[in-house]
């Protein structure tokens, strides 16, 4: 057994918690932390280091880590002011895209993978902090006291446990809670989102389609989409932008037969997805092909009527 002093802690206020009002935040692939958010964990880094450092936990020589979520790594960057390595296991409840890293699937929280690979990386005596998500960390609550815990843990709440590690387990020796204590600050809270009925717009366009289990428009995702299986691209990339614009859809270079990665619905997605983007761009085609419709009728009534005579 290796025993050390692990601090877990719940990451700053993010863009997901920001736009749950909006109702569009899981809708955010992987988001980071707001304005108030990286302010606050600046603001409270020297506060929380000297209170760590009080009772036992080596901060200077710590190892920080966190899950693979930008808005726990941002957390520890600002809060502890090094880059974290990112540990397995340790990740966020719900397969939906704020809980999914960039250009990667959803993993689910494992517990056994994340001590396999944290003992791996440390020896007796160490000390070890590990930003990451309220809900699992909820979840980790009778493991790590021995009784669940009321409420959901705050931003930048956490808990110091001295443990025995293994790579199959660990053994509680003693725990101390840490509620947030930083101060309040008059900061405008913003996510650099330029237009949020656009967003809500597009969220909601894609609800009736499917796409890797994601309610979103399939031309938002990869090129032959329509064809294959698929699972989102990133957003929240490319200049600030959290939705970047529909891709071209060429139609895949595969078809496939697959019930289950059927396109669902009478439209294209990749249609649907190019109209919202170019809609006034469409209209010429449009009217063009409505002509030819009308025009190849008209041709074949007359020909019709040829044959009757």
């Amino acid at each position: 057994m290796t025993r050390i002093k692990l601090f877990l802690m719940r990451h700053s206020k993010s863009c997901s918690n920001y736009l749950r009002n909006l109702e569009i935040s899981s809708h955010i692939r992987d988001p980071g932390l707001t304005e108030y958010g990286r302010k606050a964990a600046l603001s409270y880094g020297p506060e929380l280091r000297n209170r760590l450092q009080a009772v036992g936990f080596n901060v200077r020589d710590a190892l920080i880590c966190s899950s693979t979520l930008r808005r726990a790594q941002d957390t520890a960057r600002f809060v502890f002011g090094r880059e974290p390595r990112v540990l397995p296991g340790f990740a966020e409840n719900g397969s939906i895209p704020e809980n999914t890293p960039l250009e990667k699937v959803y993993e689910r929280p494992n517990m056994n993978v994340f001590m396999k690979n944290l003992h791996s990386l440390v020896a007796t005596g160490d000390s070890v902090s590990v930003v990451g998500h309220g809900s699992y960390l909820r979840s980790l609550w009778p493991l790590l006291t021995g009784a669940p815990k009321e409420h959901p843990l705050k931003n930048m709440e956490g808990i110091l446990c001295d443990v025995e590690l293994s790579t199959t387990g660990l053994r509680v020796l003693s725990f101390k809670e840490f509620p947030y204590t930083g101060p309040s600050m008059n900061v405008p809270d913003t996510c650099e989102i330029e237009d949020t009925e656009k967003i809500a717009r597009l969220s909601n366009m894609g609800k009736n389609q499917s796409g890797g289990g994601v309610n979103m428009p399939l031309a938002y995702f990869k090129d032959g989409a329509q064809m294959q299986g698929t699972f989102a691209e990133p957003t929240g990339v490319q200049g600030g932008a959290w939705f970047r614009p529909a891709l071209t859809q060429s139609g895949g270079k595969r078809r496939t037969q697959r019930r289950e990665r059927r396109q669902r619905g009478g439209f294209s997605p990749s249609v649907m997805g190019s109209f919202a983007v170019n809609g006034l761009r469409l209209v010429p085609v449009a009217a063009y092909m409505g002509y030819k419709m009308y025009s190849g009728q008209k041709t074949r009534k007359a020909t019709r009527r040829k044959r009757k005579n």
